[in-house]
């Protein structure tokens, strides 16, 4: 019976099925390209770590002025020993008095300890608390003000 159809219809019917498995597979990749448009267009925007900074309005005994201002690092210690990232001499901090830390896309500020505690807008940090632009932050007696 093949012998009997001609090679050209043979090849036309090879062709036509290449072309129709052709088109079968665009179909199924644009089906994939919909699907992770649409997923992606579905989820929040990435919202970027804000760059905050630590500005002085209270020094106390330090030898700091009003205005002096520390950039926040990822993982910030506070206090007067020399390996912190803002050693600052005042009697009232501890040697590491206090970290912030870079996590989830917020700061996050944690009192380690000290003798005359870490207050965030008045109240005492207990743990670790939440912290953005606009708080004040108090180190023992000096003040900061949390500034982009």
């Amino acid at each position: 019976m093949i012998d009997s159809i001609p090679y050209d219809w043979l090849f036309l019917a090879a062709r036509l099925g290449f072309v129709a498995l052709l088109y079968l597979f665009l179909w199924q990749v644009l089906k994939v390209l919909m699907r992770d448009l649409r997923s992606a267009a579905a989820q929040p925007a990435r919202v970027r770590l804000p760059r905050l900074r630590l500005v002085v309005t209270d020094p106390a005994e330090s030898d700091m002025s009003a205005g002096t201002a520390f950039p926040l690092v990822n993982h910030t210690t506070i206090g007067r020993h020399a390996d912190c990232t803002i050693a600052i001499d005042e009697p009232f901090l501890s040697g590491v008095h206090a970290e912030i830390v870079a996590q989830n896309r917020a700061w996050y500020l944690t009192d380690l300890g000290s003798t005359n505690g870490t207050f965030v807008n008045g109240k005492p940090v207990t743990g670790t608390v939440y912290i953005e632009q606009d708080d004040v932050v108090q180190f023992g007696r000096i003040k900061f003000h949390v500034m982009a």
